[in-house]
């Protein structure tokens, strides 16, 4: 098998393989792929053209098999290969990319596997990595939960760490807009007074901070 031995989950080789047959082809070559050991990887190879896919990390066996012709008799050989981490893709997004200073908006993130191998496993974070103008917010680190503080942009990073099929994923950033927000002003000080007398106003903001 002359092949390479080596390939990434979601990535893809050809096999090949090279005969001491001189007189003759040797027959036809067929393949197969197996698991190979205790917690061994996963592949598929296309039947028709010889392409290996790798899906999981790990090990299989490629076994390449001739059919034999008038001159050669029937051999196989076979080989490791070796599957390696791949790299999923991460999105992130929310319901909303405008929101006013005091909202909460939940932040969401997708992490994308390549197609039929297992889905990454690794841990989902976010942080904010800067401020545009004088935009300001607090996020939960695990959950996502943003909430505005002043008015502005803000640009929400999130990233998901490695397991043992996947390495991280590059980074998704959001940039969410915070306008001003409304605020309710209320006046709580009393309503009478006598003659010649006076009160002192006290008024109330629902604003952060009062």
């Amino acid at each position: 098998i002359t092949s390479a031995n080596f390939l990434p989950i979601g990535g893809s080789l050809t096999a090949s393989v090279s005969s001491t047959a001189t007189l003759s082809s040797g027959g036809s070559v067929s393949y197969s792929i197996t698991a190979s050991g205790t917690g061994s990887g996963s592949a598929t190879i296309d039947p028709l053209t010889y392409v290996i896919s790798g899906l999981r990390g790990g090990t299989v066996l490629l076994t390449a098999s001739t059919s034999g012709d008038t001159n050669y008799s029937v051999v196989s050989a076979t080989q490791t290969i070796t599957i390696g981490k791949g790299r999923p893709t991460l999105l992130v997004g929310a319901s909303t990319t405008t929101i006013r200073v005091g909202d909460v908006l939940s932040i969401s993130s997708t992490s994308i596997s390549i197609a039929g191998s297992p889905a990454s496993t690794g841990g989902i974070t976010y942080r904010i990595v800067n401020t545009v103008g004088v935009g300001g917010a607090t996020i939960d680190g695990l959950l996502g939960v943003l909430k505005a503080e002043a008015a502005g942009f803000v640009v929400v990073e999130a990233t998901q760490g490695s397991d043992s099929n996947y390495y991280s994923p590059v980074p998704a950033t959001l940039t969410i807009t915070i306008n001003k927000g409304s605020q309710t002003l209320t006046i709580s000080s009393i309503d009478m007074m006598g003659l010649d007398g006076s009160i002192v106003p006290v008024v109330t903001s629902t604003a952060t901070g009062g």
